[in-house]
């Protein structure tokens, strides 16, 4: 190419440089600018620029120079401020962006649109694949280490470095392993993730140790605000090699406690003997399957002394067994027809009341009978709109997107009573009565028998 004289632009107007005979350069005032054989700006004399170390002997290298002073060169840009573009034989992609905002210059390895091992330097420190490698910090103060680099964890709790360089023992966002996603649009969540195809299990342990016969080595806590309200538990149930697994729940006004436990045996026990239900008028079992029946407590001890029936009780019991029939359930009907459904032997709650009260008894002293009554529950829902994948200007990943959904915290329960029976206190009433009325029967036809003997000269 044919020697130019340099064009620079000095206050504004252009002006010619002086070419040495070893420098080619072609300076154009617009862009690009092609350099075919090697280039310099501004040596101060050409024995300057021999005396320089690591000059460009490549075609198309270019020096920017200026021997014992400051020289610089300016990239700029209209959005995020400059690029500097890197290739090999015009392969390969190798990015150094400056940003205004935060003061950042961003190196990408693996070219400008990937975040790949991407290193940030800023005011604050220097980040490398998201993360904080170095913390600026006060250069004047001294410490162990340095304030410049990371902070020092302090005390015996466990601590790892945060986005910021400082140590913590919580963390205040999204924790997710495995490559997983969000599963709920609000709040804070844990996931770990094994993948939604294939045979890979995610596995999430809790390894303790207990030294007492019984005790719980590994939990689960569930906090309420800053009141612990319920627990999973694995407890230790006699035996290094012997484990279970319990629940610990707590109501209002009262400690945690144990509310469910699985031992090593397999057998399902209360925390509490005595205390605890199975459902609730509400919120009822369908049907228990068993291979025995119930066993109840009926032991001496914890009773009062056993009293006779008295007429008024017999008479009531004698007239509810006259009550028995047979009925259907409505819902078995609406669901399989009156054909279909089954037949089921019994009465109504709402008559053996009746008939109690028409033989001055209150129903509700005996236990047989049962009512209960609930309030109206609102339902409460926890409802998220839609947001979108929020990538920044150079493709890193700022939010995931988050589909719109709602999730029932609470369903509605409309108000509401039942009846009930215990159907085996009912059947040992009326089986009393029964058995009154027979002894009854019995001494009527043994008193009759007699006057008969009597009448016919026929007794003792």
């Amino acid at each position: 190419m044919a020697v130019r004289r340099p064009l620079v632009l000095v206050a504004g107007r252009k002006k010619e440089l002086p070419v040495s005979d070893t420098i080619a350069w072609e300076l154009l005032s617009s862009l690009p600018v092609y350099v075919d054989a090697w280039g310099s700006i501004n040596p101060s004399s050409k024995a300057d620029v021999s005396a320089l170390t690591n000059l460009p002997t490549q075609t198309g290298d270019f020096l920017v120079s200026k021997v014992s002073s400051i020289i610089g060169v300016g990239i700029s840009g209209g959005r995020n401020g400059g690029l500097a573009n890197y290739a090999s034989n015009g392969i390969g992609d190798v990015g150094i962006f400056v940003e205004h905002a935060g003061g950042r210059v961003r190196l990408r390895p693996d070219g400008r649109l990937s975040a790949i091992g991407e290193l940030i330097a800023s005011t604050t420190g220097l980040t490398w694949s998201g993360n904080t490698c170095y913390h600026a910090g006060n250069h004047g103060n001294t410490g162990d280490p340095h304030t410049q680099y990371y902070p020092k964890p302090t005390g015996t709790s466990a601590q790892f470095l945060r986005g910021d360089g400082v140590p913590a023992s919580d963390i205040a966002g999204d924790f997710r392993v495995g490559g997983a996603t969000p599963l709920f649009g609000s709040g804070r969540e844990l996931v770990v993730s094994a993948g939604i195809s294939g045979d890979n299990i995610a596995h999430l342990s809790l390894q303790g140790s207990r030294t007492t016969a019984v005790g719980s080595f590994a939990v689960v806590n569930y906090y309420h605000q800053a009141t612990r309200v319920a627990a999973l538990a694995g407890f230790r149930d006699g035996a290094d090699d012997a484990g279970g697994f319990q629940i610990v729940t707590k109501a209002a006004g009262v400690s945690t406690a144990v509310a469910l436990q699985v031992g090593g045996d397999r057998h399902w026990r209360p925390g509490t003997d005595n205390v605890q239900n199975v459902g609730a008028p509400v919120a009822r079992i369908k049907e228990v399957f068993a291979g025995a029946s119930a066993i109840n407590t009926s032991d001496a001890r914890h009773k009062t002394q056993v009293r006779a029936f008295t007429n008024q009780e017999i008479a009531a019991a004698i007239a509810l067994g006259d009550e028995l029939g047979v009925y259907q359930w409505l819902e078995a009907i609406d669901a399989k027809g009156e054909i279909e459904a089954r037949l089921h032997p019994g009465m109504t709650v709402q008559r053996a009341i009746e008939v109690m009260e028409s033989h001055g008894l209150d129903p509700m002293r005996y236990a047989f009978i049962c009512y209960d009554e609930w309030p109206e529950v609102p339902e409460i829902l926890n409802c998220w709109s839609f947001q979108p994948r929020v990538v920044d200007d150079f493709g890193d990943l700022v939010r995931e997107q988050v589909d719109a959904g709602v999730e029932v915290v609470q369903e509605y329960r409309a108000a509401g009573d039942l009846y009930s029976f215990r159907m085996a206190l009912l059947l040992a009433f009326i089986a009393a009565g029964e058995r009154a009325a027979r002894l009854a029967a019995l001494a009527n036809i043994e008193a009759r028998l007699a006057a008969a003997e009597l009448a016919l000269g026929l007794g003792a």
